[in-house]
């Protein structure tokens, strides 16, 4: 058995409650890497560091991607569902920090299929009725196509591969195909899929080093070695190995605060001794995952700066 005067640090606990119950502590016996986060973004125990795989981290980078890509005017669709509401509160939040605008959003589920939250989104229905009120006035019905309404920017969703592959022929239909996508990470399995994926043509979105490179050692070997459970547990396993570097990298964030340091799950810094990923950005091309091109939003913000000078 091992002596308690042997150990150097504690990783855990997993569940959100238990980090909360020892974050209000003044202090802990170890240094310790909670795999979570708690409810108290200030808190004061200094033998704590706080890390996870947070959706709501993600949608503040999604939120900061697309004002440095010249958006201003959002739309925000996520399932209805905590999880849900928790990622589009926190880019709500992020977005309107910035100086964004929220021009609609809406969430799908029990109460409101995809279909129906995507044409309330894009008030398909407001032209619908622009239409019946022009049938009535004339005694007859003139040629008609929908319009999506063209006051916003982009389109923020949160969504499963199988939900978001839906997404972009859906627009398609709605006369909306050029409206810019960003996502987080729940649209990509982590394993390439063209023929299923190629539904998600254009859409972009910030993922994990280790699904968007292909020359790590260590997620090689485990894509090799257990291939079936790398889409259900692919993020999971990083974490892991992340958790293992910051388990010992605790004191040069102590003693350096600024430092940042390249992981699995993404570039690793910390604010008040949580640990914030800064991601990578993707997108859908022919139904395969490509980086991001520089350019990829270049019309989109010419359109805004035209818009801005006006």
């Amino acid at each position: 058995t091992r002596r308690s005067s042997d150990l150097e640090v504690v990783v855990g606990p997993l569940a959100k409650a238990n980090v909360g119950l020892i974050e209000n502590r003044s202090r802990l016996p170890l240094p310790t890497l909670a795999l979570n986060y708690g409810n108290n973004i200030n808190f004061r125990n200094t033998s704590l560091y706080q890390f996870g795989l947070s959706a709501e981290n993600e949608a503040v980078q999604v939120a900061l991607k697309a004002w440095q890509s010249g958006f201003r005017r959002a739309l925000i669709l996520t399932p209805e569902n905590s999880w849900g509401t928790r990622v589009k509160e926190s880019f709500i939040v992020a977005w309107e920090k910035l100086g964004g605008e929220v021009t609609h959003s809406r969430q799908y589920g029990e109460s409101l299929t995809l279909d129906k939250s995507l044409r309330e989104l894009l008030e398909v229905q407001l032209s619908q009725q622009r239409h019946q009120r022009l049938t009535r006035l004339l005694g007859q019905r003139p040629h008609f196509a929908p319009r999506p309404r063209e006051d916003s920017d982009f389109l923020f969703i949160h969504a499963t591969p199988a939900t978001a592959r839906q997404i972009k022929p859906a627009l398609s239909f709605l006369r909306a195909a050029n409206l810019p996508v960003l996502a987080t990470s729940s649209v990509y399995s982590g394993n390439s899929n063209p023929n299923q994926d190629k539904d998600m043509n254009g859409i972009a979105f910030c993922d994990i080093p280790w699904y968007l490179q292909t020359d790590n050692p260590l997620e090689n070997a485990i894509r090799s070695t257990w291939p079936e459970n790398i889409s259900r547990y692919g993020r999971l396993y990083a974490m892991g190995a992340d958790a293992y570097l910051l388990a010992q990298r605790m004191p040069l964030f102590d003693a350096l605060p600024e430092s940042r340091i390249e992981g699995a799950t993404g570039r690793l810094s910390h604010t008040n001794r949580r640990i914030i990923r800064e991601l990578e950005w993707a997108q859908f091309n022919r139904g395969r995952v490509e980086p991001l091109a520089a350019n990829a939003f270049e019309n989109k913000e010419q359109l805004v700066d035209q818009l801005t000078a006006d």
